[in-house]
Protein backbone atom coordinates (compact mmCIF):
# COMPACT_ATOMS: atom_id res chain seq x y z
CA UNK A 1 0.00 0.00 0.00
CA UNK A 2 1.27 3.45 -0.89
CA UNK A 3 2.16 5.84 1.97
CA UNK A 4 -0.56 8.29 0.91
CA UNK A 5 -3.11 5.47 0.87
CA UNK A 6 -2.11 4.45 4.39
CA UNK A 7 -2.65 8.02 5.57
CA UNK A 8 -6.10 8.08 4.00
CA UNK A 9 -7.02 4.76 5.62
CA UNK A 10 -5.68 6.01 8.97
CA UNK A 11 -7.90 9.11 8.73
CA UNK A 12 -10.94 7.00 7.94
CA UNK A 13 -10.10 4.74 10.89
CA UNK A 14 -9.94 7.81 13.15
CA UNK A 15 -13.34 8.91 11.88
CA UNK A 16 -14.95 5.47 12.30
CA UNK A 17 -13.52 5.16 15.81
CA UNK A 18 -15.00 8.56 16.66
CA UNK A 19 -18.41 7.55 15.29
CA UNK A 20 -18.33 4.20 17.10
CA UNK A 21 -17.50 5.93 20.39
CA UNK A 22 -19.75 8.98 20.06
CA UNK A 23 -22.76 7.89 17.96
CA UNK A 24 -25.17 8.35 20.88
CA UNK A 25 -24.34 12.06 21.03
CA UNK A 26 -25.69 14.57 18.50
CA UNK A 27 -22.71 14.42 16.13
CA UNK A 28 -22.74 15.31 12.45
CA UNK A 29 -20.55 15.06 9.37
CA UNK A 30 -18.62 18.24 10.28
CA UNK A 31 -17.74 16.80 13.70
CA UNK A 32 -16.50 13.58 12.13
CA UNK A 33 -14.54 15.44 9.44
CA UNK A 34 -12.80 17.53 12.11
CA UNK A 35 -11.52 14.34 13.76
CA UNK A 36 -10.06 13.26 10.42
CA UNK A 37 -8.54 16.68 9.84
CA UNK A 38 -10.52 17.18 6.64
CA UNK A 39 -13.13 19.53 5.22
CA UNK A 40 -16.59 17.86 5.42
CA UNK A 41 -16.79 17.51 1.63
CA UNK A 42 -13.35 15.90 1.43
CA UNK A 43 -14.06 13.72 4.46
CA UNK A 44 -17.26 12.42 2.89
CA UNK A 45 -15.52 11.66 -0.42
CA UNK A 46 -12.62 9.94 1.36
CA UNK A 47 -14.95 7.93 3.56
CA UNK A 48 -16.98 6.89 0.51
CA UNK A 49 -13.85 5.87 -1.39
CA UNK A 50 -12.47 3.72 1.44
CA UNK A 51 -15.65 2.22 2.92
CA UNK A 52 -18.13 2.46 0.06
CA UNK A 53 -20.59 4.51 2.10
CA UNK A 54 -20.92 8.09 3.26
CA UNK A 55 -20.25 9.30 6.79
CA UNK A 56 -23.98 9.91 7.24
CA UNK A 57 -24.80 6.36 6.09
CA UNK A 58 -22.21 4.87 8.45
CA UNK A 59 -23.54 6.93 11.35
CA UNK A 60 -27.16 5.95 10.60
CA UNK A 61 -26.18 2.28 10.35
CA UNK A 62 -24.22 2.45 13.62
CA UNK A 63 -27.18 4.02 15.43
CA UNK A 64 -29.59 1.51 13.92
CA UNK A 65 -27.43 -1.48 14.88
CA UNK A 66 -27.28 -0.24 18.47
CA UNK A 67 -31.06 0.26 18.52
CA UNK A 68 -31.62 -3.26 17.14
CA UNK A 69 -29.41 -4.71 19.86
CA UNK A 70 -31.19 -2.76 22.61
CA UNK A 71 -34.61 -3.79 21.30
CA UNK A 72 -33.56 -7.43 21.17
CA UNK A 73 -31.59 -7.65 24.40
CA UNK A 74 -33.25 -5.24 26.82
CA UNK A 75 -36.62 -4.23 28.18
CA UNK A 76 -35.86 -0.53 27.74
CA UNK A 77 -38.78 1.64 26.72
CA UNK A 78 -38.78 2.55 23.03
CA UNK A 79 -38.12 6.21 23.86
CA UNK A 80 -35.06 5.20 25.88
CA UNK A 81 -33.81 3.09 22.97
CA UNK A 82 -34.28 6.10 20.69
CA UNK A 83 -32.15 8.39 22.82
CA UNK A 84 -29.58 5.73 23.78
CA UNK A 85 -28.98 5.06 20.10
CA UNK A 86 -28.39 8.71 19.28
CA UNK A 87 -31.70 9.79 17.82
CA UNK A 88 -32.73 13.28 18.85
CA UNK A 89 -36.43 12.54 19.08
CA UNK A 90 -38.83 9.64 19.19
CA UNK A 91 -40.49 10.67 15.92
CA UNK A 92 -37.14 10.82 14.06
CA UNK A 93 -36.25 7.42 15.51
CA UNK A 94 -39.54 5.89 14.33
CA UNK A 95 -39.14 7.41 10.86
CA UNK A 96 -35.54 6.24 10.47
CA UNK A 97 -36.29 2.81 11.90
CA UNK A 98 -39.28 2.18 9.65
CA UNK A 99 -37.39 3.43 6.59
CA UNK A 100 -34.38 1.19 7.28
CA UNK A 101 -35.99 -1.90 8.84
CA UNK A 102 -39.47 -1.84 7.34
CA UNK A 103 -41.42 -2.07 10.60
CA UNK A 104 -41.85 -0.16 13.84
CA UNK A 105 -39.45 -0.69 16.76
CA UNK A 106 -42.29 -2.25 18.74
CA UNK A 107 -43.07 -4.71 15.93
CA UNK A 108 -39.37 -5.56 15.57
CA UNK A 109 -39.10 -6.32 19.27
CA UNK A 110 -42.25 -8.43 19.16
CA UNK A 111 -41.04 -10.40 16.12
CA UNK A 112 -37.54 -10.82 17.49
CA UNK A 113 -38.79 -12.23 20.77
CA UNK A 114 -41.50 -14.45 19.28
Amino acid sequence: MHVADRRVVARVQQMTTFINNEFARPINVADVALVGGLHPTNATATFQKVLGQSIAQYLRRRRLNHALKLLADSDMAIIEVAFESGHGSLSRFYDAFQRQVGCTPKDYRRRFRA
